[in-house]
């Protein structure tokens, strides 16, 4: 049995990785591993809220759907097939989740220094550089405790992106736009993260990790430049949530050993609970009918789903979406006042950051698709 790492970072934008076409260089080491996985470009998170989010990651559940389907937890099958399993992370709202408590194992690293502004004098004295170092020697540790059985390692990373994780940067001082301000903050966090991800994955080198390991990486949310506060573009508080492709539209890679699906570049649209599927399909030792990503990495379908449904948190959401390989549809309904929904209506794939809206001009498409959310 392969052993399987899964690796997901809160506030990872899609836009900034190479892999995903930014020209800047930001993130080589994130970029030579795309090149070894199978990369997803149309992921979408359909939930902003953490705990419905694991819940389709580790129990299959659709938070969009209004009877979602239980099916078995990824825990039962794991103890099925004997793995060891551990969580990592630096978020006690994931170590805290009642699911949580399936792991044999919880790790909480919490930063002693959160909150504070200062940024550190080098990568070094940087708490992020702190919590990678025991990161990578945990998952060493667990590689070579002798045990036999295989072992399932799931981190969860939050915070990245905060001034106490940050060397200070001259070039952003020279952005006076509070979003081009954003914006050269979190590159210089992007660098930093690949930095410590390049690390890591020299452990994975060294030790001959990759010979029998599954490796993903993912965004658990994106953010939304558009605010003031990059804090609260990140997410930190809840009334940040507008629903644009920058916080739904995520990076998704999958490493196998031996490179199987290497430089495969994967265009279907696809949303958590198809990585639960996945991963099913994964600790079935394939021996099921393809199911979760598998049928799009292996280019026997298309698609498999013709649409991804994104809510705010709960399907009875005020703030819904709906994506199309040909539209993103955002539904708005004030609670307070008993009045048809708003529509804005974009083209996809042209209209990348949202910015023309058709939906007075496309009202057939618009009546279509909302009778497309309806018969959920």
């Amino acid at each position: 049995m392969n052993n399987i790492i899964c690796f997901f970072i809160d506030g990872f934008h899609s836009g900034f990785p190479g892999a995903y076409g930014n020209s800047e260089g930001l993130t080589p080491a994130l970029d030579s591993l795309a090149s070894e996985s199978v990369l997803f470009d149309q992921y979408f998170t359909n939930t902003m809220d953490l705990s419905r989010l694991y819940a389709a990651y580790w129990q299959g559940m659709d938070p969009a759907k209004k009877d979602p389907i239980s099916s078995p937890s990824l825990f039962e099958i794991l103890r099925d097939q004997n793995y060891r399993t551990v969580l990592l992370s630096n978020d006690r709202k994931i170590t805290e989740l009642p699911i949580s408590s399936e792991f044999e194992e919880i790790a909480l690293f919490e930063d002693q220094s959160e909150g504070k502004a200062d940024p550190p004098e080098s990568l070094e004295e940087s708490p992020l550089f702190t919590l990678f170092s025991e990161w990578a020697s945990k998952i060493l540790r667990t590689f070579r405790s002798g045990n036999e059985r295989p072992f399932f390692i799931w981190c969860h990373l939050k915070d990245f992106y905060a001034p106490q994780n940050i060397p200070s940067d001259p070039e952003e001082e020279s952005a006076d736009d509070p979003i081009d301000l954003n914006r050269e903050k979190y590159k210089s966090a992007i660098r930093i993260l690949d930095d410590l991800l390049a690390g890591m994955l020299d452990v994975f080198d060294e030790y001959d990790l990759w010979n029998n390991t599954i490796f993903l990486l993912g965004g658990a949310r994106g953010c939304n430049f558009e605010k003031q506060d990059l804090a609260q573009a990140i997410f930190r508080k809840e009334e940040s949530i507008d629903l644009v492709p920058d916080e739904i539209h995520l990076p998704l890679l999958i490493r196998f050993p031996a490179e199987e699906f290497a430089s495969v570049r994967v265009g279907g649209l696809c949303q958590p609970d198809d990585l639960y599927r996945t991963l099913r399909f994964i600790l079935s030792g394939r021996a099921e009918e393809p199911s979760g990503l598998f049928p799009l990495m292996e280019e026997t379908r298309d698609q498999i789903r013709p649409s991804v449904r994104v809510v705010e948190n709960g399907s009875g959401s005020n703030n819904r979406v709906l994506i199309t390989d040909k539209w993103y549809l955002k539904i708005r309904k004030d609670p307070l006042e008993n009045s048809d929904p708003k529509y804005e209506l974009y083209v996809r794939p042209d209209d990348r950051w949202c910015v023309n809206e058709v939906a007075d001009r496309c009202e057939e498409i618009v009546e279509e698709l909302s009778r497309q959310w309806d018969s959920n």
